[in-house]
């Protein structure tokens, strides 16, 4: 009986887990996409992008059109350099710990990378 009860706590934490990675890969996914599209609506509002803005932040007042939660949108130059790693060229939620993930694009919209 016991073994019974141990097996099935086992297979509701492996439940959950496998649910909490696909949670995750969602929101990366859902992330990596908003900024694409934030990027390309940037672009055809005219807004210059080679100088590496933040597009986005988590908090609704500096971006209405961002709504992914712990996540920022950040440009960066193409090629990358050195540049756009210095602090002061981050998104200001993510310098402030307030979002812990980004999507890092090029100015012309496409991906770098999703961390």
């Amino acid at each position: 009986m016991k073994a019974l009860i141990l097996s099935l706590i086992v297979l509701v934490f492996i439940s959950l887990c496998s649910q909490s990675d696909v949670n995750s890969q969602d929101i990366a996914q859902q992330a990596k996409t908003a900024c694409i599209n934030l990027c390309k609506a940037a672009l055809t509002s005219g807004q210059y992008l080679d100088n590496g803005p933040c597009l986005s932040d988590v908090r609704p007042e500096w971006n209405p059109n961002w709504s992914v939660n712990d996540w920022v949108c950040d440009i960066a130059h193409l090629p990358r350099t050195a540049i756009d790693n210095l602090e002061e060229n981050q998104c200001q939620a993510f310098k402030e710990g307030k979002a812990h993930h980004f999507v890092e694009v090029y100015s012309n919209c496409s991906l770098i990378r999703v961390v």
